[in-house]
């Protein structure tokens, strides 16, 4: 399997896990909103883990801003698609 390929499944998961979040409409109290909290956060680690950081990105020619750009753009794609509501400024 390629990274790509894993790339595509994450964000499957994370698709699959948002529509969830939505559908179910949990109280934030109760056991299976943080069971699907905890869920979220273990796709989030794994996103990180398996995509390139700014970093990376650098080392391979982007310049820095590019880098920062690109990396927070994918990181608010995947908070959308776990359904999860980005921090206010």
């Amino acid at each position: 399997m390629t990274v790509e390929a894993l790339w595509t499944r994450l964000d499957e998961l994370a698709a699959d896990i948002g529509r969830l979040r939505r559908r179910l409409d949990l109280e934030p109290e109760s056991s299976a909103w943080f069971a699907l909290d905890r869920i979220t956060g273990h796709v989030e680690s794994l996103d990180l883990m398996l995509r390139p950081s700014a970093g990376d990105l650098v080392r391979c020619g982007a310049g820095v801003e590019a880098a920062l750009r690109d990396v927070d753009a994918r990181a608010s794609a995947l908070r959308r698609l776990l359904g999860v509501r980005e921090p206010a400024p």
